[in-house]
């Protein structure tokens, strides 16, 4: 067949390529011919005819298992994805051409665009275009985010016959990750239990792995060998959890990883369907993943304290209110405390506003450590309030802890009131108990040390 003949008929970007046929693994891919067209997009000081297609480009194995599906399978394929490593989005076509004894070949065509285009996004077959619709219907119609993620994960767990879907959130910043959302089929281990157990530094060496690729796909043992060269350490924990299948797609917001999104053990003969459904999702989850971090963002920014780190009085009044229409919550047993710390405006005007700062971090550290799994909140200048939830014994014994912890000649000293309501009740009523015994203890201390009393 003149395959020159044949790719300079075509008006786009088109070349001929072959695979050795291999039993055992996929074969080599080579360039036979290109036209004018593809050669002036990839180089042509770089293009010769029959190279290997690795040698112009990073060898991917998707792109492999395209080639092979088309040209040893006869299947035809078409994908829009993104290249990274040509820093574009490319729309790919293959077409199956004729075997011989010892390869096989396919019409290979492309057109990049350097944005995402929604129209070739929405070009796919009608069964993948209607559960992308669907999903990101759940997205546009809930209220939560983590509700309308569950759905959607459950919904590409079931749709790709997969034995988990899973979506990780990672926080570079503070260096955490976690389970966003999991599917899992019956008798399976949870994600949740399983993440924990596999170092930081593993989970963030996935991106490096992905590379200049938009994902990483596992569909046969050759291909869990090939990952293995690039990161045994993920390899090691795929295999630990008995992981045979993986599509994995990582979630980007300004060059920067937020999160994961990937089936486990799926249809492997469904393989072209499968990664177009997961990566058309993660495409438009990465955008509600965004919206949802920025929220929750807001939502800390608005009720936290952010010298000390501790909820802020807005947090408080709210939590306030929480029990004054929660019936439940006000007929729990709780303990108040209110804190003031001693001798701020005298740090202040001796040593300046950032040692009083430093105080104040200080102080709310210490309250932290006393009080753990409480609520400690920042009510005002050098005020601080503390909800707790422990039976009375404990909640006592907690304070008398505080007492300890910042009495004088300790650096720090505090007055401190506390309530305890056995059967719950108005919290405004402790509050305000707790609130006058703080007062009678700071007058108490001032008076036993009037020398530390700001002038």
């Amino acid at each position: 067949m003149d395959f020159q003949g044949y790719v300079n008929l075509v008006n786009k970007a088109c070349c001929v390529m072959s695979i050795k046929k291999d039993k055992d693994d996929i074969g080599e891919i080579r360039i036979v011919c290109a036209n004018d067209m593809y050669k002036k997009s990839m180089g042509e000081d770089r293009y010769h005819d029959n190279m290997l297609y690795s040698d112009l480009v990073p060898k991917d194995r998707k792109f492999d298992q395209f080639v092979y599906d088309t040209a040893i399978e006869g299947k035809p394929r078409h994908t829009y994805v993104e290249t990274k490593a040509l820093e574009s989005w490319t729309d790919m076509i293959l077409i199956p051409l004729v075997q011989d004894e010892e390869y096989g070949y396919c019409q290979f065509m492309f057109e990049f665009t350097k944005d995402p285009d929604p129209d070739r996004l929405a070009n796919v077959n009608i069964d993948t275009a209607a559960e992308v619709i669907k999903n990101c219907a759940i997205f546009r119609s809930a209220d939560n985010f983590l509700v309308a993620l569950s759905s959607v994960t459950e919904n590409l767990r079931k749709k790709s016959d997969a034995e988990r879907c899973v979506v990780i959130g990672l926080q570079e910043e503070i260096k955490k990750v976690s389970v966003l959302s999991e599917s899992i089929m019956d008798g399976y281990k949870p994600m949740r239990e399983i993440l924990p157990t596999i170092p930081y530094e593993v989970v963030t060496s996935w991106i490096d792995t992905v590379g200049d690729s938009n994902c990483v796909i596992v569909s046969t043992e050759a291909d869990m060998v090939a990952l293995e060269k690039r990161n045994p350490e993920w390899v090691k924990s795929l295999r630990h959890e008995e992981v045979y299948s993986i599509c994995f797609y990582p979630m980007f917001q300004n060059q920067r990883p937020i999160g994961y999104l990937y089936v486990v053990n799926f249809d492997t003969m469904r393989l072209a369907e499968i990664k177009e459904l997961i990566e058309l999702t993660s495409f438009f989850t990465t955008s509600e993943l965004i919206t949802y971090n920025l929220m929750k963002k807001l939502e800390d920014m608005s009720s936290l304290d952010m010298l000390t780190g501790v909820a802020n009085r807005n947090a408080m009044n709210n939590r306030v209110d929480q029990f004054v229409v929660d019936a439940n919550l006000s007929h729990t047993p709780y303990g108040v405390v209110y804190i003031d710390l001693n001798g701020l405006k005298r740090v202040n005007d001796r040593y300046g506003h950032e040692a009083g700062d430093q105080m104040l971090l200080n102080g709310a550290q210490i309250i932290t450590e006393v009080f753990r799994g409480d609520e400690v909140y920042r009510a005002g200048g050098d005020e601080f309030t503390v909800i707790s939830f422990s039976n009375e014994e404990e909640f006592y014994a907690k304070v008398e802890r505080l007492r300890d912890k910042m009495s004088y000649p300790n650096d720090i000293t505090c007055a401190a009131g506390s309530y305890y309501a056995p059967i719950g009740g108005d919290i405004r009523k402790a509050m305000s108990i707790a609130d006058a015994a703080m007062y009678l203890d700071k007058e108490v201390f001032y008076e036993e040390h009037p020398e530390l009393k700001s002038r």
